[in-house]
C-alpha cells in the first residue's frame, strides 16, 4: 500500500510526533508498505522530496518553540498526485493535517486521523483556561470525518465522544 503520511513535524525534531510519525513511516515501510511523509522544510524554502520525505517551506513561528507552519503547496500537490497514494494518514491539525484532508477529498482518497495532542489541556497556559471550549471544538472540526481514529494515549480514549468515532 501507498501511505501518504502528513505531518507538520518530523525528525530531525525531538518532540512527540515528530517522534510517533517516525516510527510509523518506518514499520510501515519494514512491513512492505511505501511510506511517503509531507512535512515543513525548515531547513529552505524549496520544496525538498527526499528519502521518502517531501518537504514543504513554511514560515517559522518562534513564539511556538521554532514550529514551522507550511501551507498546501501546487508543487508538492503534483508530486503526490504522480506517486498515486491509496491512503492519506493525518498526525496533525494544522498546516499538513489542512493539506492531507484537502488532498484526500480532492483525490477521492480515504483518509485516516491520529489524534496526538490534547489541546484543552494546553491552552490555560496560553489563555487562562479561556480557550478549553475552543480547543475541543478545534480538534474535532480538524479531525473531521475519516475513515478511522487513531489515538496513542487513554486520556484521549476518554474524549473520544468528541469525534462521534470510537478511538
Amino acid at each position: 500500500m501507498r501511505i501518504a503520511m502528513f505531518s507538520d513535524t518530523f525528525v530531525p525534531d525531538t518532540n512527540g510526533v515528530a517522534v510517533s510519525t517516525y516510527n510509523l513511516f518506518k514499520a510501515l515501510n519494514e512491513k512492505g508498505h511505501q511510506c511517503f511523509v509531507v512535512t515543513s522544510n525548515p531547513f529552505s524554502k524549496e520544496v525538498v522530496f527526499k528519502d521518502n520525505v517531501l518537504r514543504i517551506p513554511g514560515v517559522e513561528m518562534k513564539n511556538l518553540y521554532g514550529y514551522h507552519f507550511a501551507a498546501p503547496n501546487t508543487k508538492a500537490w503534483r508530486i503526490l498526485r504522480k506517486l498515486k497514494i491509496d491512503v492519506v494518514h493525518i498526525q496533525s491539525e494544522a498546516g499538513m493535517g489542512i493539506f492531507g484532508k484537502g488532498f484526500a477529498r480532492t483525490e477521492k482518497i480515504p483518509y485516516v486521523y491520529t489524534y496526538h495532542t490534547m489541546y484543552e489541556d494546553y491552552t490555560y497556559y496560553a489563555t487562562k483556561g479561556r480557550m478549553e471550549t475552543f480547543a475541543k471544538l478545534f480538534a474535532v472540526l480538524a479531525g473531521g470525518k475519516p475513515k478511522a481514529l487513531m489515538n496513542l494515549y487513554r486520556q484521549v480514549k476518554r474524549q473520544k465522544y468528541h469525534f462521534g468515532n470510537t478511538a
